[in-house]
């Protein structure tokens, strides 16, 4: 692994070093056990974690007295730097792998690669640049454009447009048949989808997610989206430019996920509602019907934040009001029952 010297690293990110300028390090997380780790803490209360690295990236106005440290503007990004440095593709010989199998009808572009087992059906066309690596599938008349990349074992099934500079990665599955059923005299039945799916530049489309391809029309994927493992996008979706689904995150059929909104783990949203620009839904929230307003919502159904928070602080106090509840109208039963004299007031007890 390469590593660097902190006098390199407190040049490179204009930051001020404190301690030998010779320790060579890379990065780590911040609770391993490396003195050659460096690792980034953004709060006082992380230093906690970061007992066993060799160094830290800090904030200005955060300091370590046992431990050498660069103090710069950012340490986030400047770790992330430094993990871009250490990034890697994943091997693929140049040209056509031997065993793959390219349909004659297929259209692939001669600096385009494809690896070993791999099938490109009739139809498909592959940009410059397209990397398809082994034991992918890539359907009748699907189109992939410049740079992008297919990790092993992901399906398009068929009618899928991907844009420019995406990823899908391992496992995933775009153009699926969407689940779509209508009961019958003799049960379910099922719907035919003969609609495309299309996937804007820079989207990516994470491990084991899917995305169902429309009953008819489009199922439309944004310029810059993110679709997280494991997530479920329905039949006729639209997924806005920059918005982003976190893993185990599903949206129905025909519903609309606006621009830079993002979904949180396990977060849901029903067929045929829209959810506007710029919401953030947090984990395990299910949206219903249409959120109209940009803002965070949270809870089942989702709401806004701090009427959530509301409904979530009275829920443990819910059974002393119940039992509250019941013993008013036990005495209110209790009253009406009496015998009531001629003035309406209640009768002598007999």
């Amino acid at each position: 692994m390469t590593t660097w010297t902190l006098a390199e690293l407190a040049h490179r990110f204009d930051g001020r070093l404190t301690g030998d300028p010779g320790l060579r390090v890379r990065p780590v997380p911040a609770e391993a056990d490396d003195p050659h780790g460096i690792a980034f803490c953004e709060a006082k209360s992380y230093l906690k974690r970061a007992t066993k690295v060799g160094a830290l990236l800090l904030p200005p106005g955060l300091a370590s007295p046992d431990k050498p440290t660069i103090h710069v503007d950012d340490p986030r990004a400047a770790f992330g730097v430094l993990l871009a440095e250490l990034d890697r593709p994943m091997p693929l010989a140049d040209g056509v792998h031997p065993t793959a199998v390219v349909d004659p009808r297929a259209v692939v572009d001669p600096s385009a690669n494809i690896g070993a087992y791999a099938v490109v059906e009739a139809g498909a066309v592959l940009g410059p640049r397209v990397r398809v690596l082994p034991f992918c599938y890539v359907g009748e008349n699907c189109r992939i454009g410049a740079d992008s990349v297919l990790y092993p074992h992901v399906v398009l099934c068929r009618d899928v447009r991907l844009g420019e500079r995406c990823s899908v990665h391992p496992g995933a599955v775009v153009g699926v048949e969407g689940f779509g059923f209508r009961r019958g005299e003799e049960g379910w039945r099922r719907v035919p989808h003969v609609g495309e799916v299309h996937v804007g530049d820079d989207a990516e489309i994470r491990a084991l997610a899917s995305v169902e391809r429309a009953t008819s029309g489009v199922t439309d994927i944004g310029r810059g989206a993110k679709i997280g493992n494991l997530a479920q996008v329905g039949h006729n979706a639209r997924i806005h430019e920059h918005a982003m689904m976190v893993p185990m995150s599903g949206i129905g059929g025909s519903s609309v996920l606006g621009r830079r909104s993002v979904m949180g783990g396990g977060s849901l949203a029903g067929d045929h509602v829209d959810i506007a620009d710029d919401v953030s839904l947090g984990a395990r929230a299910c949206v219903t019907r249409d959120v109209r307003d940009a803002g965070v919502y949270r809870g089942y159904p989702a709401r806004p934040l701090a009427q959530q928070l509301r409904v979530e602080a009275v829920q443990p106090r819910l059974p002393d009001v119940l039992r509250r509840l019941e013993r008013l109208e036990h005495l209110a039963a209790a009253r009406d029952a009496q015998p009531h004299g001629p003035s309406g007031e209640p009768g002598p007890p007999r």
